[in-house]
């Protein structure tokens, strides 16, 4: 008797114990359970792109709270080929996208605006104005110092495509044409250094802009979101995401990717001071 009751307790413990295992593999992150699998998406890129992606980011992430979003800098250039090595989820580029190998999707559009330190006397500038000035450093009244972006750079390469001369030429290899020029790795930096200098002029994200700087009219049109969508302020450029064709997007990725170009995501882009796709 004491024999079966033993085996009794035995194939009963075991019984629970497996319906333990059971319960607790549905609780832990396996697909029928309550709980999604932890996902980390991936972004570099466009410092210009950066702030608009981590709005972005904590939206969705507020929502889906299995998903970790890492942003990163390092410049249009960065975002385009780690896309085309297939590296992390996405490349961030602020300007068109149509290198080899990658798919690009606009989300956003955006404005370059012209910067001064709030202490100068201007309020507005030309195309040719600005060329002179990049080019063979003549002063725009008491701007004299040009800052750039660095080589790579989407903005920068938005600017020099849309800064033209008296005669139509565009503005190019801003170092090799006037070598006084600054050149800084992120929009923040560029910033900065108007901010802080009194003969400096430079150029930005129209939704990076704050109240450290003064901003010009370009043409005499402010840089506004109405006047970029109107098409009356003509220094404007796309925000893009790219990533690897061949290696395609994540279930996750593409999740993400869905929401940025739905209302909900758009809406977030029209708050943060961008032009929206939709």
């Amino acid at each position: 008797m004491k024999s079966k009751k033993f085996v009794a307790v035995a194939l009963a413990a075991i019984t629970m114990g497996t319906m333990a295992a059971f319960a607790s593999c549905g609780s832990d992150g396996d697909s029928t359970g309550s709980t999604a699998e932890k996902v980390t998406l991936s972004f570099a890129g466009s410092t210009s792109v950066q702030p608009l992606m981590g709005a972005l980011a904590d939206a969705y992430m507020k929502e889906h709270k299995n998903v970790e979003i890492e942003v990163q800098g390092g410049g249009s250039a960065v975002g385009i080929s780690n896309a085309q090595e297939g590296k992390g989820d996405f490349g961030m580029a602020s300007k068109h996208v149509d290198e080899e190998g990658v798919t690009s999707v606009k989300i956003a559009d955006d404005g370059i605006v012209v910067i001064v330190n709030k202490e100068s006397e201007l309020t507005n500038v030309t195309g040719a104005q600005l060329y002179d000035l990049y080019t063979t450093g003549t002063a725009i009244g008491s701007a004299t110092l040009p800052v750039a972006r660095e080589e790579g750079s989407g903005t920068r390469d938005a600017f020099e495509e849309l800064v033209k001369s008296s005669s139509g030429e565009k503005l190019k290899d801003t170092e090799t044409r006037y070598g006084k020029t600054e050149s800084f790795s992120s929009t923040g930096a560029a910033m900065t250094k108007v901010a802080t200098t009194k003969a400096a002029l430079g150029y930005i994200s129209l939704g990076s802009l704050d109240d450290s700087v003064k901003a010009l009219t370009f043409e005499g049109v402010e840089a506004t979101v109405d006047n970029i969508k109107n098409s009356s302020y003509t220094m404007s450029r796309p925000f893009e995401l790219c990533y690897n064709t061949e290696k395609g997007l994540s279930e996750a990725a593409q999740a993400f990717l869905d929401f940025i170009l739905s209302e909900e995501g758009q809406e977030i882009v029209s708050q943060e001071g961008y032009i929206t796709v939709l």
